[in-house]
């Protein structure tokens, strides 16, 4: 007997049952939910990590993000005798930029690596690149859109829960469902449940969004998750 894992097709059965859509709503429904994929690929991290490797052009302090990066977990420069740096450090992109201004020589260093993400598809990084240096990314990625026999690559019970929960709170939303605030608090628990469940498998005891450093500001949802414990 196999394990359960519903279609994308079968939840969202459950979320036009609970919102009581008519079938011409579906493809309402079906952008909702893959909207909530989306926005717990980007507040959980997933389990996914890619590793992706590019050139840098000599003397350049500044490079393009592949396209697909979400979370950067390490950056590391790769030399062309071979050799790496340690993992690079994130910091502030103006502490990245005085860096640059103060010291504009170019050469391959192991140790005192450091880089800031720049908007939204740039990297800016110090010491400047020397020719025939690449960067190697280890990153999540954000999960292709789902069709009707897909199923989501998350664990259930979450899986299913993220994806209808989510997509309920846009479709009460757009309905003005009484019920709004309670499909809110399932899907923040469902979400908290599913990283908790995460950083466990990583050997980890917290149940709160795990910070990486030098991220952003600690997100709402994680302020709200570390308040239910």
């Amino acid at each position: 007997m196999s394990s359960f894992q519903p279609t994308f097709a079968e939840i969202r059965n459950q979320v036009m049952m609970k919102l009581r859509l008519d079938n011409e709503d579906e493809d309402l429904a079906t952008y909702w939910m893959q909207q909530a994929y989306v926005d717990a690929a980007q507040h959980a991290g997933f389990d996914w990590e890619k590793t992706s490797i590019f050139g840098l052009q000599p003397g350049s302090g500044a490079a393009n993000l592949p396209c697909g990066v979400a979370w950067i977990r390490t950056l590391t420069m790769v030399y062309p005798d071979g050799s790496r740096s340690y993992p690079a450090e994130q910091v502030r992109n103006e502490m990245v930029l005085s860096k640059q201004v103060l010291d504009d020589s170019a050469g391959p260093i192991q140790s005192g690596v450091v880089y800031a993400v720049s908007g939204q598809f740039s990297v800016v990084y110090w010491p400047l690149a020397i020719g025939g240096q690449s960067i190697e990314l280890v990153h999540t990625v954000v999960p292709d859109a789902l069709d009707d026999g897909d199923t989501p690559i998350l664990a259930e019970p979450y899986g299913s829960k993220i994806l209808e929960y989510g997509a309920l709170v846009e479709g009460a939303k757009f309905k003005k469902d009484p019920l709004m605030s309670d499909f809110e608090f399932s899907y923040r628990m469902w979400l908290d449940r599913y990283v908790g469940w995460l950083n466990r498998r990583k050997g980890g005891g917290s149940t709160a969004f795990e910070v990486w450093p030098g991220a952003a500001p600690v997100d709402r949802l994680e302020l709200e998750s570390e308040a239910w414990h």
